[in-house]
C-alpha cells in the first residue's frame, strides 16, 4: 500500500476537512449557566418553602376554625340561656286569667297579679249580681256619707298620725255597715274590700323583656286620661278615699 500523502508546510487546510476540538464539559457548562443539578436543588428548595408555608396556613386555618367554633359554641349557650331565661319568665308575665302579657298588672290584697282588664271583667260580674241581687242603684262613691267625705278631703292636711288613723277607722267603719259587692280574688277566691295595686315591679319587667324580643306596647293599654290626672280603673267597684 502507498502511504497517505502529506500534507507541505504552509498550505492551508483542504476545503471539505472538518476539525474537532476536545474540551472539558464542565468548564463549557458553567460557562454558558447553572447546571441541571442546580435548576433541580433550588426547585426542591422552592418546593419545600411552599409544602412549609401550606403547613403554617393550614395550623392558622384549624386555629381559626376552632376559634369560630368555640365563639358559636358560646353564642348558642348564651341563646339556650336567654331562652329557658324568657320562658320561667313567661310564668310571671302572663295573667293567670287570659295567658297574655300583662302591660297593666295589678297585685290583689291577698298578693296574686293579674292584669287589669281581667279584673275589671272579673269585678264587673260581681257588681251586676251585687245589683240584681241585693241594690240595683248601688254606686260605690256614693256609700260615703258627705260627713266623711269632708274629713276625708283634709285627711294629711295639717293632721297628726293620730288623726289620720282615725279618720280611716272611721270611714271603714262605716263601710263595712254598708253591704257591698263580693269582690274576691279570682285565683284562691280570698275577699276583697281593698283597691287593687298596680305592679310596677311586674309592668317594667314586661315592658323590658318585650322590647328586647321587639314586641311593642298594645294601643289599647296605654293609660287614658282624664283633664291633668289618670283615670282610675277601679273608681266603678270600689269607694274613693280621697277627697
Amino acid at each position: 500500500m502507498r502511504p497517505p500523502a502529506s500534507r507541505k508546510p504552509g498550505l492551508p487546510p483542504p476545503p471539505h476537512a472538518q476539525i474537532f476540538e476536545i474540551s472539558d464539559d464542565e468548564s463549557s457548562s458553567s460557562s454558558e449557566g447553572p447546571s441541571s443539578l442546580e435548576v433541580i436543588q433550588g426547585l426542591e428548595r422552592t418546593v419545600d418553602q411552599l409544602k412549609q408555608q401550606l403547613d403554617e396556613f393550614e395550623a392558622d386555618r384549624a386555629i381559626q376554625q376552632r376559634a369560630v367554633a368555640s365563639a358559636e359554641r358560646r353564642e348558642k349557650e348564651a341563646n339556650d340561656r336567654f331562652s329557658s331565661f324568657f320562658m320561667a319568665m313567661d310564668d310571671q308575665m302572663n295573667c293567670q286569667i287570659c295567658a297574655a302579657k300583662m302591660w297593666s298588672p295589678y297585685t290583689l290584697a291577698c298578693g296574686h297579679t293579674f292584669c287589669k282588664r281581667c279584673l275589671q271583667a272579673w269585678f264587673a260580674d260581681a257588681l251586676e249580681r251585687h245589683k240584681r241581687s241585693v241594690n240595683q242603684f248601688y254606686n260605690p262613691q256614693y256609700m260615703i256619707p258627705p260627713p266623711l267625705r269632708n274629713m276625708l278631703s283634709r285627711f294629711g292636711a295639717g293632721q297628726t298620725p293620730e288623726e289620720q288613723r282615725r279618720t280611716q277607722y272611721k270611714v271603714w267603719g262605716h263601710l263595712v255597715t254598708v253591704p257591698q259587692p263580693a269582690y274576691s280574688c279570682p285565683s284562691c277566691r280570698a275577699q276583697l274590700i281593698t283597691r287593687p295595686v298596680e305592679n310596677f315591679t311586674v309592668k317594667y319587667l314586661v315592658f323590658t323583656i318585650c322590647t328586647a324580643r321587639g314586641e311593642s306596647v298594645p294601643a289599647d293599654e296605654h293609660t287614658l286620661v282624664a283633664g291633668n290626672r289618670p283615670v282610675d280603673p277601679w273608681n266603678a267597684f270600689f269607694p274613693s278615699l280621697r277627697g
